[in-house]
């Protein structure tokens, strides 16, 4: 399993669980998420909503994958009805996402 994989399995056994130390682990500490509206989310912020929204994300694939970038795709359900699909671009430095943007497909 690839990082980004990897980082997509944690985050969802964060939403599954509460438990933020699934993802946190896998974030820089000046980690940003960027969503689909631009609105930005810091590394807390973003632990913080995976912990409590009700979320999960499945079909994880990946587009393209180097040490320093990646594209991915999943699924979304919110409280089990569907979300929709994500594309994920995912920025990493020392092996940890840096810099998360999603494009929702309704």
């Amino acid at each position: 399993m690839n990082i980004g994989e990897q980082i997509l399995t944690a985050w969802d056994k964060t939403f599954e669980t509460g438990n933020p130390d699934h993802l946190a682990s896998f974030l820089t500490e000046d980690f940003e998420l960027h969503d689909s509206d631009d609105l930005v989310n810091s590394k807390e912020e973003t632990l913080t909503w995976s912990c409590n929204d009700g979320f999960r994300i499945a079909n994880f694939k990946t587009i393209y994958e180097d040490e320093k970038v990646s594209c991915l795709t999943h699924t979304v359900t919110k409280n089990g009805a569907d979300h929709g699909k994500v594309m994920c671009f995912v920025i990493y430095e020392a092996g940890k996402a840096k810099l998360w943007k999603i494009l929702l497909a309704s």
